[in-house]
């Protein structure tokens, strides 16, 4: 024994009595460069208790202090160099903890639980050849090693080798120690391979073993809404918040799964208790936005997409979102600005384009407009909706056969268009082909003979009295 010769307290001791205390006290004396003293009064015994202690307790940098001792104290000794392996390891120390590994198994290459540890390191370390081997060698020791299969099978996960990990991780399901944690990751697995009911299945053999594990019910709904039952997601995603009130990602993908749903109300109130927990999330701001706006809450909207906006002033989505806001409320100048601002951030969305054009002829500035149609379609040429509005515009600014080719392709893309038909219908009428106005005529009212007296009455409003009695009497859909 010998006295604290810094504070004068009691002297370091063999008897260790609060391990907290103890750690404590003779990490203090180690940095004092006490070293021998600490070594003379624990003894080898009392060294190794301090090391397990540690390590279980995830106290690594005390660990490896300690560890260190042992290895000066027993340099022949094989566990002596696994722990101080382990204690560099949970220090992200991956070259040294090799070392230790390759000491302690040149000392004893039969060891299992070495080989594991040595195994994982390789693995962190990116060396996956000689990972695989160590498992293997240790599975050669000892078949039935529950880490060794266990750890092979997260190797496996990680690389995405998952019908590897699955095999692995069923030998290991029923485990008393490992069999929860290996349940969980055959679900993500299962999940990953998009088999979907196998994936529920681990998930429920997880939750029978622990019917309070959140990560599990999450992953459960998760899944089920992969698989479009998004009332059985719903109700799973309430058990998770029910053990973890304070669970942002849960309360998001249930008002994800409330929009599924058609609940606008309902999804906006979930969204707002994500954000008590999260309040900087951009995604939570930008679909709870996007559901005010489904809502026809446009001002909400804004608002919600401006949040977003305001921490993250990349999201090209949000000004998207708060330009057709905006477009809703017949503001076309700030449309365009949020337009505007979103194709500077991202210019290759056909979607943004197209809401640009719409709005430029809200505006009456139809030159610009056809050139968004037109680069809006060069994106994605088979929007039948976007040619059919293309050639709209084309109409207005007296582009006529340019109207006709766009009002074909709106076709090509979307053969059972009646509207399309009728434009088309109108289109020749304008050029004088009556012929060609009554063929569309009539394959528009094949399609639904339900509509037409609305589509006379569209006809009457664009075209001459003596050129519509022309196509509808060519056609036989005149009175």
């Amino acid at each position: 024994m010998f006295e604290d010769n810094e504070d004068g307290g009691e002297g370091l001791r063999g008897n260790l009595g609060n391990m907290d205390e103890s750690v404590r006290k003779y990490r203090d004396a180690l940095r004092r460069g006490q070293t021998d003293q600490v070594r003379d009064a624990l003894g080898t015994e009392s060294l190794e208790t301090l090391v397990r202690y540690c390590l279980d307790n995830q106290r690594y940098d005390d660990a490896l202090a300690f560890a260190s001792m042992l290895t000066d104290s027993l340099p022949y000794s094989h566990e002596a160099w696994h722990k101080k392996g382990i204690a560099l390891a949970g220090l992200h120390r991956t070259s040294d903890a090799l070392e230790c590994y390759r000491k302690a198994l040149s000392l004893q290459p039969l060891d299992a639980d070495v080989l594991v540890n040595y195994a994982v390191c390789l693995d962190q370390a990116g060396h996956v050849e000689e990972a695989l081997q160590a498992f293997e060698q240790a599975l050669t020791v000892d078949p039935g090693n529950e880490e060794a299969l266990y750890n092979k099978a997260v190797m496996c996960e990680h690389r995405g080798w998952y019908r590897d990990a699955i095999t692995l991780f069923e030998y290991v399901a029923d485990s008393e120690r490992l069999g929860k944690e290996a349940l969980f990751e055959l679900g993500y697995c299962y999940d990953a391979t998009h088999e979907y009911a196998a994936a529920i299945r681990a998930y429920d053999r997880c939750i029978d073993r622990d019917p309070y594990d959140f990560n599990a019910w999450f992953n459960r709904s998760v899944v089920l809404g992969r698989q479009g039952r998004h009332t059985d997601a719903l109700q799973s995603y309430d058990m998770t918040i029910a053990i973890k009130s304070d669970f942002a990602s849960a309360w998001y993908n249930r008002g994800n799964t409330l929009v599924q749903l058609g609940k606008m109300t309902d999804a906006v109130e979930s969204y707002r208790e994500a954000l008590r927990y999260d309040i900087a999330d951009v995604p939570t701001w930008h679909n709870m936005a996007s559901a005010l706006e489904e809502s026809a809450k446009y001002a909400d909207a804004i608002e919600a997409f401006s949040k977003a906006l305001l921490i993250d002033p990349q999201h090209f989505e949000s000004y998207f979102g708060r330009g057709t806001c905006y477009d809703a409320l017949s503001k076309y100048s700030k449309a365009l600005e949020d337009y505007n601002a979103a194709l500077a951030l991202k210019s290759d969305r056909a979607d943004i384009w197209y809401a640009k054009a719409d709005a430029l002829v809200q505006c009456g500035r139809r030159s610009e407009a056809l050139l968004c149609f037109k680069t809006s379609l060069e994106l994605r040429d088979n929007d039948a909706e976007c040619w059919y509005d293309f050639g709209m515009a084309l109409l207005d600014s007296a582009r006529t056969f340019d109207a006709l080719d766009a009002f074909r392709y709106a076709l090509r893309n979307a053969p059972q268009w009646i509207d399309a038909y009728v434009a088309l219908a109108r289109t020749h009428a304008m050029l004088g082909d009556f012929t060609e106005a009554s063929v569309c005529l009539i394959k528009a009212n094949a399609l639904d003979p339900s509509k037409r007296e609305h589509i006379l009455a569209y006809l009457r409003s664009v075209l001459p009295h003596q050129t519509l009695m022309s196509i509808t009497e060519a056609a036989g859909t005149g009175r």
